[in-house]
């Protein structure tokens, strides 16, 4: 195998040739490190809760977004991605990771529809 240090410096590239489906192929295996995307108020006036009634929080429009401090995964998960022909995800068994996953296939369906 081989690794690559890709843009996170926390989550490396691994690369491997192995059989697959009756004919070999080549894999990388990478990591995330928690949640990758955050959620924020469209309106700024509803960043602040103290700003506005509480009630209105129900309704507010929310965007999903990856923090600044998450872009160095973000690019990683892109590069490996790029010239995948599958998506292939393991992360814990619960809510959470089944969050974190699907926000991971967000990101490589961006890199790779």
């Amino acid at each position: 195998y081989r690794t690559q240090q890709g843009p996170s410096q926390y989550n490396r590239l691994f690369e491997f040739s192995t059989p697959y489906r009756g004919s070999q192929c080549q894999m990388i295996v990478t990591s995330v490190t928690g949640h990758l995307m955050e959620l924020e108020f469209c309106d700024e006036r509803h960043a602040k809760w103290k700003r506005c009634d509480l009630i209105e929080l129900f309704d507010a429009p929310i965007r999903q977004r990856v923090p600044d401090d998450k872009r160095d995964i973000e690019r990683n998960l892109e590069q490996a991605a790029r010239g995948c022909h599958e998506l292939h995800l393991w992360l814990d068994c619960d809510r959470e990771g089944e969050a974190i996953g699907f926000e991971v296939v967000d990101v490589c369906k961006r890199a790779n529809p």
